[in-house]
């Protein structure tokens, strides 16, 4: 069977094409814009080579956008090279420090012809399961940009009213965002009566209305204060982040409810929601992972792709144990997160996390441990196509010393 080689330099505007099979030469070389004539023109090209698009191994260094969507609807192989790796493999074909992206296409090519065996294709997805990979990551990128936020938010209260830290153990919660919007600087807080500080807060719904008067003692207590003119900057930008604050919650949720919907369609929903964890955390694990086991031949391919099996360098008597930077990191968060979950709400992880300390590990290496024994747990689950079974787990994964 005749397998062709294909290397593709993507760009924002064009992509350059380089077509090679197991004799090495150069097939063709083409270049096509980034349109739906220019995909139109590279699939029929492509298509010139076999009438079999098994055949057609294609080498690129994405995982994701058009281009790559248009090669998996065609049913071609398409393998993903690390640019880093990519930047390595260069050297093979220079000496100088030359680079031309029709000679990039090329090397991507050869990538797959000579070392066809270290890499994996792009798995064939369900629709489902890309929808809910992208809600997900969406929703996680709103998160850290909250997070980013309120770090903000909270260096400007540092600087000109300190006190709002003190009676709010969250800046985005509802009765915070509303007492900034009442009451934005330190005078404003401290001219108000108990009277109406009580009749905010009780159309606030405060759930602890025994600590106003408390309040009311603090919002008039003598404290540091910034000069009048700085003040009143401060409070624009303040009320600039609570509007962009109310914005961001208001979407967070809705990307949320979006979530739990999308979730309850998806083939492997009843697997994923058995695991010990929040609905979100559950859902970005069946993102990442998707539906159909048969996408990993072995647990240690889960661990390795959620980085938290560690890497090893071995030399001589020298063995070195590092953390694994290369991964996926959404896979990696999803899984700490439920690592953090779970021992909140299993039994089993409970106790493993517990040994782990008594080990005499960190708890970021005693999570790390937990996130690779549920790689691993999950990796099961996939295979049988069974949801969690906590019983089971306790009878045929005992507690264990070191991470596995």
């Amino acid at each position: 069977m005749a397998r062709f080689y294909i290397g593709i330099d993507w760009a924002d505007d064009h992509h350059d094409v380089h077509v090679t099979d197991d004799t090495g030469e150069m097939l063709d070389g083409f270049k096509v814009p980034h349109s739906y004539d220019g995909l139109e023109d590279l699939k029929m090209r492509l298509g010139n080579f076999s009438s079999n698009p098994g055949d057609i191994l294609v080498a690129v260094e994405s995982h994701q956008g058009l281009l790559i969507y248009a090669l998996l609807e065609v049913g071609y192989l398409v393998y993903p090279i690390n640019p880093k790796a990519m930047d390595r493999y260069r050297d093979r074909y220079r000496m100088s420090s030359s680079k031309s992206d029709p000679k990039d296409a090329m090397v991507l090519a050869n990538i797959l012809r000579t070392d066809l065996h270290l890499y994996r294709p792009l798995p064939m997805e369900t629709t489902d399961d890309t929808r809910l990979r992208q809600l997900t990551r969406a929703h996680k990128s709103l998160i850290q940009q909250k997070a980013k936020l309120l770090n903000q938010l909270t260096i400007q209260l540092k600087s000109y009213y300190p006190v709002v830290l003190q009676l709010f153990c969250q800046l985005d919660q509802e009765v915070t965002l509303a007492f900034l919007e009442r009451y934005p600087t330190p005078e404003k807080a401290a001219a108000t009566s108990l009277e109406d500080l009580c009749s905010f807060f009780k159309g606030q719904r405060y759930t602890r209305p025994s600590k106003v008067n408390l309040i009311h003692g603090l919002l008039h207590r003598p404290a540091l204060r910034a000069p009048k003119n700085l003040e009143e900057i401060h409070q624009t930008i303040v009320l600039s982040f609570v509007a962009v604050l109310r914005s961001l919650l208001l979407e967070i949720g809705k990307l949320a409810k979006e979530i739990g919907e999308e979730f309850k369609q998806n083939q492997a929903h009843e697997i994923f929601s058995s695991l010990p964890a929040g609905e979100i955390t559950a859902a970005r694990l069946n993102a990442e992972l998707g539906s159909d086991g048969s996408r990993y031949a072995s647990r240690a391919y889960v661990q390795t792709a959620a980085g938290t099996a560690p890497a090893t360098r071995r030399s001589g008597k020298t063995l070195v144990i590092l953390f694994r930077w290369q991964c996926n990191k959404h896979l990696r968060a999803a899984f700490q997160d439920l690592a953090r979950q779970s021992v909140k709400r299993c039994l089993w992880a409970r106790r493993y996390f517990a040994n782990q300390i008594r080990l005499g590990h960190k708890s970021s290496r005693a999570y790390r441990a937990l996130a690779n024994r549920w790689a691993a747990i999950i990796w099961k689950m996939l295979q049988e196509q069974e949801p969690f079974n906590q019983a089971r787990l306790e009878k045929r994964v005992p507690l264990v010393k070191t991470i596995t």
